[in-house]
């Protein structure tokens, strides 16, 4: 959808291209949905043919929950004002 139409919703679940265009990811069908932020992730977000892939950026351990940065405008606008609680930072 279009990045303008896609600020106006209320969900958080959105993937912004830097293309004008953002994908909705709130389906619950979506399983990437439930990667979570963290400042020192063990995946990485990448854009090939018009799919977005995410790639193990280190060895992650079994049971290690997946994780990527979203981002400084997400972090800014809905992780600074409470308080990051990605595992390095409450470490």
């Amino acid at each position: 959808m279009p990045t303008t139409e896609a600020d106006s919703l209320k969900t958080r679940y959105l993937f912004d291209l830097e293309n004008g265009w953002t994908i909705d990811g709130s389906p619950m069908t979506n399983k990437a949905r439930w990667i979570n932020h963290s400042c020192d992730p063990n995946c990485e977000c990448e854009l090939e043919d018009n799919h977005i892939i995410i790639y193990a950026a280190r060895d992650i351990k079994a049971g290690e929950e997946l994780s990527f940065d979203y981002g400084q405008d997400y972090f800014d606008d809905f992780i600074a004002p409470v308080g990051c609680k990605c595992a390095g930072c409450v470490e």
